[in-house]
């Protein structure tokens, strides 16, 4: 009876810790939402629905958004969204005119 005994705790246990074990070393994946940026720069069209915006240091972007970045061409704006790290493609969801003109 002790052996029957000791051989049904100790399946139990086996039985018990693998899933245990799995559960431990298997974390669930999080999705992190991409971080709000702002950018400011020139803005210009680019090729199809995709503008480029050039920073005062000469670096650019590829920008695409909401219809409003059209009646901005040319002119510094500031643009809020996230960045695409993928397709390296900042997706604007707010534009903001900052100078009538692209100085520099």
């Amino acid at each position: 009876m002790r052996k029957l005994l000791t051989t049904i705790i100790a399946a139990g246990t086996m039985a018990w810790t693998p899933s245990f074990l799995i559960a431990a070393q298997a974390p669930v994946p999080r999705v992190q939402a991409a971080a709000e940026q702002t950018l400011t720069g020139c803005l210009a069209k680019g090729s199809g629905d995709a503008y480029i915006l050039q920073a005062s240091d000469g670096t650019t972007v590829s920008v695409t958004g909401p219809s409003q970045l059209a009646k901005h061409i040319g002119q510094t704006v500031r643009l809020k969204g996230t960045m695409d790290r993928t397709s390296s493609t900042f997706s604007a969801t707010a534009v903001e005119s900052v100078a009538s003109t692209c100085s520099g």
